[in-house]
């Protein structure tokens, strides 16, 4: 499987970190066996596609806002997923999915946007913009979806560039979050949620 191969828009490409967080958790993810996952800002859907080659993931939730996505999205399901059943599209912010916590999920994975909408000199493409930068909403919005969505025993993995958003490592204390790799100044970091409440 070449990741080269992906259908991906002109506006953004992956990049050699959404590799790197497949990698990782396909290495460290030690939550409940097929696990449910769930995934957030998840774009072209390299890196849902390729973590259902590399683990054997249950049912699957795939969460994003930029509509110029979905036909690069469900393209690269058919051609490259390895999901036993079609995963579910949320098509919509991260801040507004399962906004009353019903849905819960073992694994999470997330490759977000990096940076703060304030931060350093913007794309002249705005759609780029949405994808590299919290214009949408803020890092409190996808820090509580993983809240809310993080079932007991399991795991939330995501990147995160330096300096990284103010609060990204707040928690309740039902959670523990470590920092688990780091390369250069991108970081993977892993929210885990405790059995007990």
């Amino acid at each position: 499987m070449n990741p080269a191969d992906y259908s991906q828009p002109d506006f953004f490409r992956f990049g050699w970190d959404s590799l790197f967080l497949v990698d990782e958790v396909a290495k460290r993810y030690g939550g409940p066996a097929r696990p449910r996952l769930l995934e957030l800002g998840t774009g072209s859907g390299v890196v849902a596609c390729e973590l259902s080659r590399r683990l054997p993931v249950g049912e699957s939730t795939l969460v994003e806002c930029q509509e110029e996505w979905r036909p690069h999205l469900e393209a690269n399901l058919v051609r490259f997923g390895a999901f036993p059943a079609s995963p579910r599209v949320h098509w919509g912010t991260v801040g507004a999915f399962n906004a009353d916590g019903a849905e819960l999920f073992d694994l999470i994975v997330s490759n977000p946007p990096y940076f703060e909408a304030h931060r350093g000199r913007p794309a002249p493409d705005p759609r780029r913009n949405v994808a590299h930068r919290l214009v949408r909403e803020g890092w409190d919005a996808w820090q509580a979806c993983l809240w809310r969505s993080l079932a007991p025993g399991g795991e939330a993995w995501w990147l995160q560039k330096d300096p990284g958003p103010a609060n990204a490592h707040v928690s309740p204390a039902v959670f523990t979050l470590t920092h688990e790799v780091r390369t250069g100044p991108m970081r993977l970091l892993c929210l885990r949620r405790l059995h007990v409440e």
